[in-house]
């Protein structure tokens, strides 16, 4: 008797598996019509506004190269001055500074 209760529970396993695989292959095929591709970047599809992002994008293809040319350096020292918005000479611009310190007053309130 136990041997009946015992084939009869594998065999509802089995029956569970065998639906699911089943439900799981039929849901696949439905859905691989709607799977999108999607190509990767490459810098053909983006357009460049400043040569300054095409030195950058230079400068990721070199790899650890990059880190001992020193076009990439500027271009990299560049890219932080015009994110910090600073001038030449290392100072930060007046609006910059105008920004943080508004926001830090903002915080404080």
């Amino acid at each position: 008797m136990k041997k009946h209760i015992l084939f009869e529970v594998c065999g509802r396993i089995i029956l569970a598996a065998c639906l699911f695989v089943g439900l799981s292959a039929m849901l696949f095929e439905i859905n691989k019509d709607e799977i999108v591709k999607i190509e990767p970047m490459t810098v053909s599809n983006i357009e460049l506004k400043d040569p300054l992002d095409a030195e950058l994008i230079w400068c990721r293809h070199l790899g650890d190269e990059a880190l001992r040319d020193k076009e990439c350096l500027r271009a990299w020292s560049e890219n932080r001055a015009r994110f910090f918005k600073r001038d030449k000479t290392g100072v930060a611009s007046k609006q910059a500074t105008n920004t943080f310190v508004q926001s830090a007053d903002m915080k404080r309130r």
